[in-house]
């Protein structure tokens, strides 16, 4: 059975099955999906949770799903599927597998991959199970995601605070989510007053400076910078969000450990962006953290920061082979 995230938010009820494959993105709903299910379950249901790559044995996990049976213990295991497909060998063992009643697992997949959708098993998955399709939410579905979102979160709201946040976070789920939550944490201010208060109507996020390296996305990550810089974004905590970054980067190319924490469904990015550049080019841009750093505390040529800020992300988002060297700090006086 196929049901989308838009019918799940119109009000259908997900059905109960043995098997759940929820796929898509954003990865941040995939996961609200999932929670509404675990939720339905027995709040002391066993969970067991396996990371499965394109090459990872599944064993472990055989002998999990096959061994419940002989013990009658209700147990529901999470499956987290690390590639843009099912693997070839648990593709071939979900399409064999006679799930025991007590049993109950959930696949989640980060994909938008349209040749998943046409493979064996997810046809099959869909034939004999649950398949929940998520994509980005828009129009009433939005409005009804918000409202949810801030009376859950007991913030103060009207159709105008709906507006004025899917026009500030151009319809973002994931950064509205993080912006509803600091929102929780003081419900005497209404949505309005909080974002005049804080923000000055931000209409991007520090976030949306991250997504945009890790998307490659030029024209947006530019926007972004001047919106912050309009609006007196502090420039230490940007400064520090962007050297955090070039660390991942550097650390994940020479296999640094301990090895940051990048969440699993944005280590093909993280991985693509860091084998793109040289090692020379992340130390050179660490090196220019540092010069910005300088400027910052002695609290001199504010152009200057916010130029290098636009350079790194510029280097950041270049597929040829640059180096920062090319930038020279002279130019302002250094």
């Amino acid at each position: 059975m196929k049901i989308t995230l838009n019918q799940i938010y119109a009000g259908k009820l997900i059905p109960e099955s043995s098997l759940y494959l929820i796929h898509g993105e954003p990865f941040h709903l995939i996961n609200e999906i999932y929670s509404s299910i675990k939720r339905n379950l027995s709040s002391d249901i066993k969970n067991t949770i396996y990371y499965i790559e394109s090459d990872s044995s599944i064993d472990d996990l055989r002998n999990d799903i096959e061994s419940t049976s002989l013990f009658s213990e209700k147990i529901m295991i999470t499956i987290n599927i690390l590639s843009t497909s099912i693997p070839r060998n648990l593709a071939s063992y979900l399409q064999d597998i006679d799930i025991h009643e007590d049993i109950v697992i959930i696949i989640k997949i980060n994909t938008t991959n349209a040749s998943f959708k046409k493979s064996k098993i997810y046809t099959h998955l869909e034939k004999n199970y649950t398949s929940i399709e998520v994509r980005n939410l828009k129009g009433k579905y939005l409005d009804s995601w918000i409202t949810k979102k801030l009376n859950i979160n007991k913030v103060k709201c009207n159709q105008k605070s709906i507006e004025l946040l899917k026009e500030l976070y151009d319809g973002n789920t994931s950064a509205l989510s993080q912006e509803i939550y600091k929102m929780s944490l003081d419900t005497s201010m209404d949505v309005e007053t909080h974002l005049k208060f804080n923000y000055k109507y931000l209409k991007y996020s520090e976030f949306d400076l991250i997504e945009a390296i890790l998307n490659q996305d030029r024209s947006k990550g530019m926007d972004i910078i001047t919106s912050l810089r309009d609006s007196n974004f502090s420039e230490v905590y940007l400064l520090h969000l962007i050297q955090s970054e070039i660390r991942k980067f550097l650390y994940i190319k020479e296999n640094i450990e301990p090895l940051p924490y990048i969440p699993s469904f944005k280590k093909n990015q993280y991985n693509e962006r860091a084998n793109s550049m040289s090692t020379d080019i992340f130390e050179n841009l660490l090196s220019r953290c540092f010069h910005i750093d300088k400027y910052i505390k002695s609290s001199s040529n504010y152009n200057y920061v916010w130029d290098n800020f636009e350079m790194i992300f510029l280097e950041l988002t270049n597929t040829e082979k640059l180096h920062c060297s090319s930038v020279r700090f002279d130019d302002y006086g250094y």
